[in-house]
């Protein structure tokens, strides 16, 4: 029985042809998939849903996208925070147009109100984000105070005085 082995080569088989080797993608195939998938952004899309017709088509996945995005912060990284920023201006008119009194249904308003502010509150936290802060201090506005107490049990036998316990050996004994 043969022992076993790393991957074997075949003869006339190169080290590279065993190996997954990268997916080159064209420069121009990035550069259109990323101006649409920006374009959609900067309409009101959500990252991931404006990536979804990029990945049916094209195989570009949301991460791809990013990670394009990343490696180049001045160009493409530049333009996704600008149609981000584009986004959210979108949804702020849209507030001011409900609080200046444009939708006369109050029901109607009130639901986009509470959806537009969601939206806000997920997108720019800073500025629209619900802030919680927790202070702890102690008595008059001081420090927290902290106590630890160590108690020792003695385990303490009930004693029956039928039972004679021999008495300790002293030192005196031993002579």
């Amino acid at each position: 029985m043969p022992k076993a082995t790393a991957i074997t080569k075949k003869k006339g088989q190169s080290e590279e042809s065993g190996r997954k080797r990268k997916h080159l993608i064209p420069t121009n195939a990035r550069d259109a998939a990323l101006e649409r998938w920006v374009s959609a952004i900067a309409a009101g899309e959500t990252m991931r849903s404006a990536a979804s017709p990029l990945l049916a088509e094209h195989g570009f996945t949301w991460g791809m996208l990013r990670g394009w995005c990343d490696a180049d912060p001045d160009g493409w990284g530049q333009r996704l925070e600008a149609a981000q920023a584009a986004k959210i201006e979108r949804v702020e008119r849209e507030l001011r147009r409900i609080a200046t009194g444009e939708i006369e249904d109050p029901a109607i308003a009130r639901a986009q109100t509470a959806a537009a502010t969601w939206l806000l509150s997920k997108w720019k936290r800073d500025e629209y984000g619900d802030k919680q802060t927790t202070e702890l201090t102690g008595k008059d506005g001081g420090p927290v105070q902290t106590q630890a107490e160590v108690v020792r049990y003695q385990l303490r036998v009930p004693v029956n005085p039928l039972v004679k316990v021999p008495p300790k050996a002293t030192d005196d004994d031993d002579e």
